[in-house]
């Protein structure tokens, strides 16, 4: 009997000694039965810019809900960073960390637990993380109004357009601000290009800003490549003001094929498509520092020099790949001498020269390079003109359909001098040989392949 009252007492003792520590230390290691599935759909598990209760609001719910989860949360980054995986089935895809570690980690007591998609779909739903920023592989299509590298402001859309961003490593970024004035896009674009993720409607701005990032394609082209190296070095190496205002140059924004050099000689303009020159310089009696000169057929054009600028485009040029030029006359007339008027009216008869302060700036927009060195077709205001050499410019005319005269050889001629050009080092015997008889008997063939030679005889 008093075996059995002391075995009922120590077991009290013992009950009441364990009551006594479970409420002196709660449960620290269990966990929410069902994992993550009881709190994958509530509010608190959406990203922080996107709930309504604060910080310390949640943490008083959560010590009083038996079904939140313990530890840290952590929550991804909102694209603020961007991690790309060099191999593995989403090297093509951007990668939004929750948290990135630099160095070991360490886990005591426990175990770095991987769970698997299954059929968990609403676990591994993707999310607009960002509702400014999309982002999409270099497999998807993404279509793009323009494929600029300068900023453009459409006044009729009341919209600008950014040039290509190339500061995050491996992606392109596309970003414009919509329903303000140019002066307001202006204002805003040194930051907002750049990190449009500050720039939100709400936080002051008058443009509302929206961005689109694209991965590169791997290997990346030589293009992406050439812009991508050119716009890390101007921001590396310039204030966000400064770096967009050089993004405005035609040494930063022009391809390499768009590209219009400075030519080491006078030069004349030539209707592309009537083949007509600019002849006959002629000064105005009425008004001394004026002259005038007609297009037409046939021979040698007038001298010009080709003053080519690097200055920033405006923002409302439409012209996303022309640069600012000022023609000059070079006239070796005597009684020219000291006159050096500038290029300021052009249309489909004459061009109107004068000697003025603040000279006409012309937006040049090179079509294509000619294959000869130092002649292009190019584009003034809606027109094309070929450009050449001026002692070179009794070239064929474009609009006289000769080439059906012209012996059948004259495609291997001009394919000829084409590779000569193309492939060659030292371009001086092309130059040479542009000179044969047979290359001018071919010039009307050799000019529909943008051969820009002098001819036999000109009609």
């Amino acid at each position: 009997m008093y075996a059995t009252l002391a075995i009922a007492l120590v077991a009290l003792v013992l009950s009441t000694l364990c009551l006594i520590l479970l409420a002196s230390h709660p449960q620290s290691c269990s966990c929410p039965q069902g994992g993550f599935s009881r709190t994958l759909n509530r509010a608190e598990d959406t990203p922080p810019e996107t709930q309504s209760q604060d910080y310390n609001t949640r943490q008083r719910d959560r010590r009083g809900n038996d079904n939140a989860q313990y530890g840290a949360r952590f929550y991804p980054s909102l694209n603020s960073h961007v991690y790309v995986a060099e191999g593995g089935n989403y090297a093509n895809e951007p990668v939004h960390p929750a948290g990135v570690f630099y160095g070991d980690l360490v886990l005591v007591g426990g175990s770095l637990i991987k769970v698997d998609s299954g059929n968990n779909a609403t676990f591994y739903k993707k999310q607009r993380w960002s509702a400014w920023t999309d982002y999409f592989s270099s497999s998807q299509s993404v279509v793009h109004p323009n494929d600029i590298k300068r900023d453009v402001y459409n006044a009729s859309e009341r919209r600008g357009e950014c040039g290509i961003g190339y500061l995050t490593p491996k992606f392109k970024m596309y970003t414009d601000g919509r329903n303000c004035t140019e002066e307001d896009f202006k204002s805003e674009r040194a930051e907002c290009c750049v990190t449009p993720e500050l720039c939100r409607k709400g936080d002051g701005k008058k443009c509302r800003w929206q961005s689109t990032s694209v991965r590169s394609r791997v290997p990346e082209s030589s293009e992406d490549y050439t812009f991508r190296k050119k716009q890390v070095h101007i921001y590396n190496n310039n204030n966000l003001t400064e770096a967009r205002s050089l993004m405005d140059c035609p040494s930063y924004f022009l391809r390499t094929s768009e590209q219009y050099e400075d030519a080491k000689e006078t030069v004349t303009l030539i209707q592309y498509d009537s083949g007509k020159r600019l002849k006959n310089f002629v000064r105005s009696r009425e008004d001394p520092m004026k002259a005038a000169s007609e297009f037409q057929q046939g021979g040698k054009g007038i001298k010009l020099i080709a003053e080519v600028l690097n200055d920033p485009l405006p923002l409302d040029e439409p012209d996303t790949s022309g640069r600012l030029v000022v023609f000059r006359h070079a006239s070796t007339d005597k009684r020219n001498s000291g006159f050096f008027p500038s290029l300021e009216e052009l249309n489909g008869t004459a061009a109107v020269f004068k000697e003025v302060t603040q000279p006409k700036r012309w937006v040049l927009r090179v079509v294509a390079r000619g294959v000869i060195p130092q002649t292009y077709l190019v584009e003034l205001e809606g027109i094309k003109y070929v450009i050449v050499p001026a002692e070179k410019s009794d070239i064929a005319a474009g609009g006289v359909p000769k080439y059906g005269s012209e012996p059948e050889s004259c495609e291997a001629t001009c394919g000829q001098v084409q590779n000569c050009f193309e492939n060659s080092e030292n371009t001086l015997v092309c130059h040479q040989n542009l000179l044969a008889h047979a290359v001018k008997g071919c010039c009307h063939h050799c000019y529909r392949k943008r051969i820009y030679s002098q001819c036999m005889s000109v009609a």
